[in-house]
């Protein structure tokens, strides 16, 4: 038999008072925990206190009835205290109001438009927006220069800017590189030739193709006048931002960022997600946290919530559920533990059920069908654009930065934060096409940073890092799958069960280590 002290702290972590005659009754009819709880999860939570009838009505249908079992001797008095101070502590108890607002989202509908045109239109809608940004970034008396230049047009400085999105690259010898410049609205292209002793010679490492950047330099000595086929260059521009300064005047909330579930695979961590859901209701706390688990109002979770099926290799046997449908069906179970007063928003990665081309729309709703059944959870396309209390993330899962990162611009493995601070500068999400990404076509380039976020928040790397540039926050998160044979094979580091936790006031991040729990 339960007591009526533990009664009432289950009764508080799902934010329900408890009245004297539904003890008694639930004592009477010999109610476990279990039953209590899967009970719990299933109200609306409209009335902050549950009638024994609502309570009978559930176990009736649920069961027949038990035989009856007579009440606990224990002193009444010392319960009935017990009781009112912990009621009048969840009285006292204040969760954060969730304010939210979707600012981008992927549609479903792809174009029906013929593929050529449909690309077209989506480097036309990234040229167009990303050149406006570079321009308004630009100093006022900055003298731009245009791909085809009539003599009237020539600065008496025969210097200026060119602005273009790069086709492509090349380094000649090891004194100097080119930049082959598109205008991207006449199609012509000019060769910007960048010497070593230029300031921008280093940067030759992290030129990406199809970025819109700006060349400063001077036109070539023998140029008149028509079309500049060539242009020594001194300088890079890329459309970057100024420093950026957050504030709000939204009441402040904890944002929990979740990412590669991997429900499914038999990597899975239960024992670290049973934590997590232990540490949200309350019935653990973490030394190092600074605040309750109850100003979390809610949790992202960027991508790869399942292992999925197309992409598990044998040997290393990742499988445990061999179908999206019992993967999201089992995810599910799992995600209903967590609190309902909890929001949570999903975007897809390579392993859900969707395709594989970025950007994503939101997970088929056939295959997670599961995950569509809650209230509490909202479904999204990666990436996800969302205003939280004030402050707007950028949420993506990043599978196309791997090889992006680690192989083009050889950055360090032991943290993904250098290479988001690049894509930052560039203002945009995954800008090579082809070499390390699909691209879904959509007439519109979803992938353009064309507002700046005051966070931006990735899965895919199984790394929780931190870090900030020109004031935007930035957050990658660890994941719930255990290390596996390629992992350590290639001495990869993977944050398992860490997750960085966002203060919506302050853009401060903590890191929950849920294998600090014991």
């Amino acid at each position: 038999m339960v007591d009526k002290v533990k009664i009432v702290k289950i009764f508080l972590q799902y934010n329900y008072n408890v009245s004297e005659e539904t003890l008694e009754f639930i004592q009477k009819k010999n109610v476990s925990e279990r039953e209590l709880k899967e009970f719990l999860i299933t109200q609306p939570q409209l009335e902050p206190v549950i009638s024994v009838n609502l309570l009978r009505r559930y176990l009736e249908n649920l069961r027949t009835e038990p035989k009856h079992i007579s009440l606990s001797e224990d002193s009444e008095e010392q319960i009935k205290t017990e009781i009112k101070t912990l009621q009048q502590k969840t009285q006292e108890r204040k969760y954060t109001k969730l304010r939210f607002s979707i600012d981008l989202d992927i549609p479903y509908k792809l174009s029906e438009e013929p593929k050529l045109t449909v690309f077209r239109n989506l480097f036309l809608d990234r040229y167009q927006t990303l050149s406006k940004i570079l321009l308004q970034n630009l100093e006022p008396n900055t003298t731009i220069l245009t791909h085809n230049l009539p003599q009237e047009e020539v600065p008496i400085s025969r210097s200026g800017m060119l602005v273009g999105m790069i086709q492509d690259t090349q380094v000649l010898h090891t004194n100097r590189f080119v930049i082959q410049l598109e205008d991207f609205l006449t199609g012509r292209t000019t060769k910007c030739v960048i010497v070593k002793d230029t300031p921008s010679f280093p940067q030759y490492r992290r030129i990406l193709r199809d970025s819109v950047i700006g060349v400063a330099g001077v036109l070539p000595k023998n140029f008149l006048e028509g079309e500049l086929t060539a242009f020594w260059g001194q300088d890079i521009l890329r459309p970057s931002f100024k420093n950026h300064k957050f504030s709000t005047s939204e009441p402040s909330t904890k944002v929990l960022c979740l990412s590669d579930i991997h429900c499914g695979s038999s990597h899975f961590s239960n024992r670290l997600f049973s934590r997590l859901v232990a540490y949200l209701n309350e019935e653990v706390s973490i030394p190092d946290i600074p605040f309750s688990p109850a100003e979390i109002s809610s949790i992202i979770i960027a991508g790869d919530l399942v292992e999925g099926t197309g992409l598990v290799t044998k040997e290393e046997n990742e499988l445990k559920i061999d179908s999206y449908e019992g993967q999201y069906n089992k995810l599910s179970e799992l995600l209903r533990k967590i609190p309902d007063r909890i929001t949570i928003f999903t975007i897809p990665g390579e392993h859900d059920a969707t395709h594989l081309a970025i950007p994503q729309p939101a997970i088929d709703k056939k295959m997670g069908k599961s995950i569509y059944s809650f209230p509490n959870i909202k479904n999204h396309g990666n990436p996800l654009r969302i205003t939280i209390n004030g402050m707007r993330f950028l949420i993506f899962h990043a599978q196309s930065c791997n090889n992006l990162f680690y192989g083009l611009m050889k950055i360090n493995q032991t943290s993904p934060i250098q290479g988001f601070k690049e894509l930052m500068e560039y203002r945009h999400l995954s800008p090579e096409f082809g070499s390390f990404a699909a691209y879904a076509p959509y007439s519109r380039d979803y992938l353009v940073i064309d507002e700046v976020p005051d966070i931006l928040v990735t899965g895919h790397f199984h790394q929780a890092r931190k870090g900030i540039y020109r004031g935007v926050s930035i957050a990658t998160c660890g994941t719930f799958k255990k290390m596996t044979k390629t992992d350590k094979k290639t001495e990869r580091e993977v944050s398992v069960g860490v997750f960085p936790i966002v203060d919506t006031k302050t853009a401060e991040i903590t890191m929950l280590d849920l294998n600090k729990i014991p």
